[in-house]
């Protein structure tokens, strides 16, 4: 009971919602932030935060002055397939930090300790895509004194892990992704999602891909 009281708002809003949209079809909208906060009595900052983590995801995908839908189920569950495998992976950021609102889909408690790195991903000199990713600290020791600056695929090989899901969606990047991928205005990106490890889930990366710089053939 304690652990369920110190849950935070957001957390208890995402779970709601997560349940809510699989019993709604795919294009189906979501009432607005102001109409949820009230139903959910939270801040509007609260569901804003709950509504992150399920477009993060690629369960839902919001349209500019239209509102957030739920996405298309487009998914390639137990896939170990790289699917940027052909493209040059470049560090931009690597610390250690809290879970916080990534416990959820990480399978650790909000005050544990991840790794999240930041690569851009290239393929003929120009940027294709953003990837972030989390690694549960515990399983990492040390991570931080690799040669991080492969691929996550690579990465984990040494550890013997490859990926055990891939969940593909449509998602808008957030300022800071935009400025990395190089674009001059909004624009929906190809969202991939893929876990190394289940039960426990390893690790996550979530990589946005410019669709009009790269074509994933699959």
């Amino acid at each position: 009971m304690r652990s369920e009281t110190m849950k935070p708002k957001y957390t208890a809003v995402y779970e709601a919602l997560l349940q809510r949209i699989e019993t709604m079809n795919p294009g189906d909208k979501l009432e607005s932030e102001a109409k949820l906060a009230e139903d959910f009595k939270v801040a509007p900052m609260t569901v804003r935060r709950a509504l992150e983590m399920l477009a993060n995801q690629g369960r839902t995908v919001g349209h500019r002055g239209r509102g957030t839908f739920v996405a298309s189920p487009s998914s390639f569950r137990g896939s170990g397939m790289d699917l940027l495998e052909s493209s040059e992976a470049r560090l931009i950021s690597a610390r250690i930090e809290s879970a916080g609102s990534d416990e959820p889909f990480m399978g650790v408690s909000a005050h544990d300790f991840v790794y999240r790195m930041v690569h851009t991903r290239h393929v003929s000199g120009h940027v294709v895509g953003v990837q972030t990713s989390l690694l549960v600290a515990s399983a990492f020791e040390g991570l931080l004194g690799r040669d991080l600056t492969r691929s996550l695929s690579d990465i984990l090989a040494d550890d013997g892990l490859t990926i055990t899901e891939t969940d593909l969606g449509i998602i808008k990047p957030g300022k800071r992704e935009a400025e990395l991928l190089e674009l001059s205005e909004p624009a929906s990106c190809l969202s991939i999602t893929q876990r190394w490890g289940s039960q426990p889930v390893r690790a996550v990366s979530v990589t946005l891909v410019r669709t009009d710089r790269w074509t994933i053939r699959l």
